[in-house]
């Protein structure tokens, strides 16, 4: 019986299945705020509703909300507060 390479090939499944590290988005203001999400491919406005949480919005992109702006990647947490973009780390 050939075991090794069915682990060989399940191993390699579960590695592609794995969710790639993404940055998630949380409004934490009492208001819907829209931000504007730029990344290698373009960019979007995004509408976040007050107390919500975008999970996976982007792997590697900057955030702009009015005048500032935020760049983010990975498995970071980009938290809205006061009107302000802040960065909050996994």
């Amino acid at each position: 019986m050939k075991v090794l390479p069915f682990i060989g090939a399940a191993a390699i499944a579960l590695a592609l299945a794995a969710p790639a590290k993404a940055v998630d988005v949380t409004n934490e203001q009492d208001t819907e705020i829209q931000l504007t999400v730029s990344d290698s491919e373009g960019s979007e406005m995004v509408n976040i509703a007050a107390g919500e949480t975008i999970p996976n919005l982007c792997e590697k992109c900057k955030l702009v909300l009015g005048d500032e702006a935020l760049s983010v990647q990975g498995d970071q947490i980009a938290v809205i507060r006061g009107g302000k973009l802040s960065i909050r780390s996994n």
